[in-house]
């Protein structure tokens, strides 16, 4: 079983890993972009481009559902560490 500090530690890095996947998603949707106005529309490449442009614009209406239940498991990590954590 972790100990109480590498508990947090791991909901630390949770947190970092969650904002780093939120900047990738916004860095590659703008690549998928500048790949699709390179291509006609109507064309296969800027029809697969626009499906990948669908897909990141789902997952990133969903980014506000999901950071808030990161932020629960966080909060209630962090609580859970400080009220039942080994005492030293």
């Amino acid at each position: 079983m972790m100990s109480g500090e590498s508990q947090f530690n791991f909901l630390k890095i949770a947190a970092i890993a969650f904002i780093v996947v939120t900047i990738l998603l916004t860095i590659g949707a703008d690549i998928v972009d500048d790949i699709q106005a390179q291509h006609t529309a109507g064309t296969a490449p800027h029809n697969v481009t626009q499906i990948g442009l669908d897909a990141t614009q789902d997952l990133g209406d969903n980014l506000t559902t999901i950071a808030t239940v990161v932020g629960a498991v966080i909060l209630l990590g962090f609580l859970g560490v400080k009220l039942f954590g080994k005492k030293s």
